[in-house]
């Protein structure tokens, strides 16, 4: 059976599979996680309600827990870290709480790109059983490739929420339809007919090569005799695994390979996926996951990961190694740690007592009888000629052809002056066919083609002899590339001088190729960050060698571009560029969100604040300084000093709503401060803070505040306020630092933010931190309150003001009062600045 009718078999029983897991899951007989054990780990475990992050962009979406609930959620497909070959995946799950069929109130799906750091909407999930949500599904569709995380989001009917999530992958290939011809006679939908390439990171080796680490060993006692035990160094044999291994090589030929073949979809695994099994179906190790694995310098493998190659071989797959010094030595994997250890090869035996030299090479002849060749012991300064070789390539790490089966695709025609041991020895690129089969293969390069992967003259060579051979009527040529000529990768763009931003493009035509020079072009569509796909307008009728589209302008910050161009087959090829949208306030200081059309917008009078009647000062003192900046703050006093009412505890600057203008509720607050000195035993406090009105005993009710704080401990959260000064909460989003450099002696600009979200039933408070003066700015808090964020004082105090409001009230009220407090500090200040602003078009909280 091929490899591609096994896939097609595979898809059309899996559905069936799946309907029988969740009949064994209803008659709990057997669970999902217990069968799909022997493949990989079970998705992360379910949350109950309290003390958890969501993983979206909120960094304290705490929901405290309510003792008489017990509210989880849990995805039992897909599967996490899984690889889709489509974009449509059937999301299951099942939820528990109290009373399954009355407590929920409802489950939600969202999804995030990894790559491309964008959120999608919650959508609403039904119940398999109407009104019963132990068991739900929900069809997901996403339309780009990239790493994804998904959530699914359960609450009930008192307003507590748990969260579940996965994280998959979706190749890039996903959309790619075969070019039909009369080598495919498969499925037109295309899912059977692609190739699936997958290329293994080697993060053993590289561990291996870590700083103290095996080398090192190797390096230091080269000169001991055969024989010898050696007990001392022996933890340079143990190495952590690094996250991953180098990308240069794997982006180089992923790139390459782009453009080269149309129906192929690309994975990157790493050396521990291969010790799982991950190469395999997760339902029969006889079947393959992949058409193609693609090996680098796999120099350090366990037994385990050897002989998952070999089966991989033997099951019909094809293995292309691009370098030599294959499967040299065999190291032990411990996943507590994360950690290798060596316990042969690369001349050295350890068996965990003590060290002793060995043969070279762990699995010389197993390897010449599979994979067909073996190391070139040989250092990397011998001298060693290649006569036949089309691109500039110098003896590194190679292996010579050792099975007299292997087929000679391309003799490099090495020779070794002086060196008899190879003297008759070949170094090629060649493949082997599997003695178990005649379907299964390697392919191997012979050489260390890491070095010349930046060679256009090598990649031209890898298609036409490595390519071609392992891939035969597979090969297809992409569909014309297309570009983005504007915006520039990295332009930055002002919002205040254009109303849209343009998108330009051209399709580059490869004349070269009779397979694609006479297909046309269908469409070329654009989008721009999560949006929907949309038409683009060639520059002449049917002419698509350039192309444009015009957007009005997304909100401030990072914003990515898509162009996709569709042949008539349907074949699909992509661009993607990365610009900047600003827009600057009066003083020239970066926005963060626009201001509201025909919103109020308040900036300080740098010439004289009190020249304002907006500006609330009462009687402190303001000072001007040479700089152009005003200096205020409140003096060192003794304990029995301290009078509140007097400001010598603080100072407060507020900005007032006049008559007829609207109070300030979603504001952005700007100021810029430099601490001169810290008049408490402990710390200053500089906080921004809107929502209220006058904060006095006499209208305490009108004493709501939302205030962003930054302390000079280099820490900073909020505080709520629901009435003064009897209804302060306790610090919440606190970050532990915002800033490795002292607040003292310096300019430093902070940004507070607030804007009602959920239609009205919550707020989203934000900070940033312009840390080195330079407008460039960075979010440091991110939080929403959506209740349960509780005034810290006891019942009796809290209720004595009767405001009416429970202890947990949210403040989303307006307030005719925006201010700029400083406690215990002496500062300077400039450029504040209180703005009416459009909040983001989408938030989940």
């Amino acid at each position: 059976m091929s490899i591609n009718n096994s896939f097609c078999i595979l898809f059309i029983i899996l559905p069936i599979i799946i309907a029988f897991i969740m009949i064994m899951i209803f008659l709990q007989v057997v669970t999902f996680e217990n069968f799909i054990s022997v493949y990989s780990q079970s998705s992360s475990s379910s949350f109950f309600a309290g003390g958890l992050n969501d993983g979206g962009d909120n960094l304290n979406a705490i929901h405290n827990i309510n003792n008489q609930t017990s509210l989880s959620i849990k995805i039992q497909n897909p599967l996490n870290n899984f690889t889709y070959l489509e974009g449509k995946i059937k999301v299951i799950g099942d939820t528990l709480s109290n009373d399954n069929k009355t407590n929920i109130q409802k489950v939600e799906i969202s999804y995030s790109s990894l790559t491309d750091n964008i959120t999608f909407p919650y959508k609403l999930v039904k119940p398999d059983v109407p009104g019963n949500w132990s068991a739900w599904s929900f069809d997901l569709v996403i339309d780009e490739p990239g790493y994804y995380k998904i959530l699914a989001r359960v609450t009930d009917n008192n307003g507590e929420q748990a969260w579940n999530s996965v994280t998959i992958q979706i190749p890039f290939f996903m959309n790619s339809k075969i070019n039909h011809s009369s080598n495919n006679n498969n499925n037109d939908d295309g899912i059977c007919n692609k190739t699936n390439i997958a290329f293994v990171e080697n993060t053993f080796t590289e561990s291996a090569y870590a700083v103290n680490g095996f080398y090192s060993f190797y390096n230091k006692y080269n000169d001991i005799p055969k024989k010898v035990q050696v007990s001392s160094d022996l933890s340079m044999f143990t190495t952590k695994i690094p996250d991953k291994a180098s990308q240069k090589v794997i982006s180089k030929l992923t790139k390459h390979l782009n453009n080269t073949l149309s129906n192929a979809t690309f994975t990157n695994i790493k050396d521990t996926d291969v010790q799982n099994g991950r190469i395999f179906s997760p339902f029969n190790e006889q079947v393959n996951a992949y058409d193609i694995l693609i090996l680098f310098h796999e120099e350090y493998v366990t037994q385990q990961m050897y002989d998952y190659f070999q089966r991989f071989v033997n099951n019909g797959g094809v293995i292309i190694f691009m370098d030599g010094n294959l499967f040299i030595g065999e190291v032990k994997y411990d996943n507590k740690t994360n950690s290798i250890t060596l316990i042969k090869g690369h001349s050295w035996e350890f068996n965990g007592d003590y060290a002793i030299k060995t043969d070279p090479e762990r699995w010389f002849n197993e390897t010449k009888d599979w994979v067909g060749s073996n190391f070139v012991n040989r250092p990397i300064s011998a001298n060693i000629i290649f006569e036949n070789i089309p691109f500039n390539y110098s003896h590194f790490k190679d292996n010579y052809i050792t099975n007299p089966n292997s087929k000679v695709l391309f003799n490099y025609k090495a020779h070794f002056p002086g060196d008899e041991t190879y003297k008759s020895s070949t170094i090629a690129a060649y493949e082997l066919y599997s003695n178990k089969n005649n379907k299964g293969k390697v392919i191997s390069l012979g050489i260390f083609a890491e070095n010349v992967i930046d060679n256009e003259k090598f990649l031209k060579f890898f298609d036409r002899v490595i390519l071609y051979n392992a891939l035969k009527s597979y090969v297809q040529i992409r569909p014309q590339s297309i570009e983005i000529t504007t915006p520039l990768q990295g332009a930055v763009l002002n919002i205040d001088t254009k109303p849209n931003v343009t998108i330009e493009g051209k399709v580059v035509f490869n004349n070269n190729n009779n397979v694609t020079s006479n297909i046309s072009i269908k469409k070329v569509e654009v989008k721009i960050d999560n949006s929907t796909y949309h038409l683009a307008k060639p520059s002449k009728t049917n002419d698509w060698s350039n192309w444009n589209i015009s957007f009005g302008y997304p909100s401030f910050g990072e914003h990515k571009v898509v162009a996709k161009v569709t042949d008539e087959f349907e074949n699909m090829n992509w661009a993607s560029t990365k610009f900047y949208s600003e827009s600057k306030d009066k003083f020239g200081v970066q926005k963060m969100y626009p201001t509201k059309q025909d919103g109020r917008e308040w900036y300080v009078n740098m010439e004289d604040p009190k020249q304002d009647n907006h500006f609330l000062s009462g009687n402190i003192n303001l000072e001007k300084q040479s700089d152009g900046s005003w200096e205020t703050g409140t003096k060192k006093v003794g304990d029995n000093d301290r009078d509140e009412g007097g400001s010598k505890y603080h100072i407060i600057m507020g900005v007032n709503t006049l008559q007829g203008e609207d109070e300030w509720r979603d504001v952005e607050i700007t100021g810029y401060f430099n601490i001169k000195s810290i008049q408490s035993d402990e710390v200053g406090v500089l906080q921004w803070y809107a929502r209220g009105g006058n904060h006095s005993e006499k209208t305490p009710c009108e004493g709501t505040s939302l205030k962003g704080r930054i302390i000079s401990d280099g820490t900073a959260g909020w505080k709520k306020e629901i009435w003064h000064d009897g209804g302060y909460t306790n610090q919440n989003g606190s970050v532990n630092k915002v800033t490795n450099y002292p607040l003292e002696d310096r300019w430093i600009g902070w940004k507070v933010i607030m804007y009602n979200i959920n239609e009205n039933k919550a707020v989203k408070m934000e900070s940033f931190i312009d840390d080195e003066n330079k407008n460039t700015w960075k979010k440091v808090t991110n939080l929403v309150d959506n209740g349960k964020w509780y005034a810290s004082s006891t019942d009796n105090i809290f209720n004595s003001a009767d405001c009416g409001k429970p202890k947990d009230y949210v403040v989303i009220n307006s307030g005719p009062i925006a201010a700029f407090r400083s406690d215990e500090v002496i500062w300077k200040f400039k450029n504040l600045s209180v703005r009416e602003i459009i909040p983001p078009p989408s938030y989940e909280s």
